[in-house]
């Protein structure tokens, strides 16, 4: 597009109508260009609210956009305040360096040079917060009352990751801006594998795990069970049973209670007799899939791999009449998940 279609020629390079405003402005501006000497008062005529309100909105705009790169330039690069731990994992290098946000945290597995090495610990009381800067690919905020392990790799355990921790209770924020799973958080619950996000993890006193993501996505995996979630969207996990199903932060809160009685099911977790078991997931399962907004398909393609073959078979009804297949993927093939049809459906979602 030339500069003078959408009628600002003028301001680039003067080929354009002028602008009135703009001419006003540069006439506004001559009065106090450079004299040889400092000015005796300061200019108050000019102010940076009449800048931006004579100036054209695209002006506006482009300043703001580089004041948002100036500071999240500033808060991922800003340096710490304490030395790099280094940690030497079966042969994988990982640095952590640590900056003290509030309160006296304790640290523990440090040299006198506060280097870290495996099972090394961050635990915070109800005053302390810490920032664990994580080599050179993002960092993770340690909030209060929380606990934190520097864990061992191996790559036999962990062959796909350079970075481990270990989030024993408490809350994080993770801001990690790096190649898939290089970055992995444990839990009671499973594991939390960084696919280039920002999200929180969070333990209760019965190590079940909240995952909430920020931006980006997160794949939580445990017993045998891998989920996606992206950014708006969350997962609870149980120690030994690994993830329930995701869903919208923003659904309503029907539509996930709902969910959870499904999760439970799935992990043989619901409780009173057959009966009355029964007629509680026919209730959820009516629920989840009558609903009519497409995004919930997030959740709809997670439960086709529910244990309950008329939860998987209704949910794959929902979410096809929500959101057809692609070209040269069938029912048949998403219930199956032949030639891998779940992940081809999953790339055709706007979130993907």
């Amino acid at each position: 597009m030339s500069r003078d279609r959408d009628g600002d020629g003028y301001l680039w390079d003067r080929s354009g109508e002028p602008d009135p405003e703009v001419v006003a402005l540069e006439g506004e501006l001559q009065r106090h260009r450079w004299q040889g000497r400092a000015a005796a008062a300061p200019l108050a005529s000019i102010t940076p609210t009449m800048l931006l309100r004579r100036a054209p909105v695209r002006v506006a705009a482009g300043l703001a956009a580089a004041l948002l790169v100036v500071f999240l330039a500033r808060e991922i690069l800003r340096p710490a305040a304490k030395p790099v731990m280094h940690v030497d994992l079966d042969g994988v290098a990982g640095q952590y360096r640590v900056e003290v946000l509030a309160g006296a945290p304790t640290i523990t597995g440090a040299d006198a040079d506060a280097l870290l090495g495996p099972g090394a610990s961050v635990v915070c009381d109800a005053r302390d917060r810490v920032r664990v800067h994580v080599g050179d690919i993002g960092s993770v905020v340690v909030e209060a009352d929380t606990r934190l392990h520097v864990q061992a790799l191996s790559r036999a355990k962990a062959p796909d990751a350079d970075y481990l921790l270990y989030l024993e209770r408490g809350t994080l924020r993770a801001s990690i801006f790096a190649a898939p799973r290089l970055f992995q958080v444990g839990t009671p619950a499973g594991l939390a594998v960084d696919l280039g996000c920002i999200y929180t993890a969070t333990v209760d006193e019965h190590g079940r795990t909240l995952l909430g993501v920020l931006a980006g996505k997160v794949a939580f995996e445990a017993s045998g069970r891998s989920v996606t979630v992206p950014s708006a969207a969350s997962v609870v996990a149980w120690p030994g049973l690994g993830p329930g199903t995701p869903a919208w932060d923003r659904a309503p809160d029907a539509f996930r209670e709902a969910l959870a009685v499904l999760d439970r099911a799935r992990l043989g977790a619901l409780g009173g007799d057959p009966r009355s078991e029964a007629a509680a997931l026919r209730r959820a399962l009516t629920a989840v899939v009558s609903t009519d907004r497409p995004d919930d398909v997030l959740t709809l393609l997670h439960l086709l791999d529910h244990p309950d073959a008329e939860v998987a078979e209704a949910a794959l009804a929902a979410m096809l009449a929500l959101r057809p297949a692609p070209d040269g993927v069938t029912a048949e093939d998403l219930a199956t998940d032949a030639g891998g049809a779940r992940t081809l459906y999953w790339e055709g979602l706007p979130w993907s």
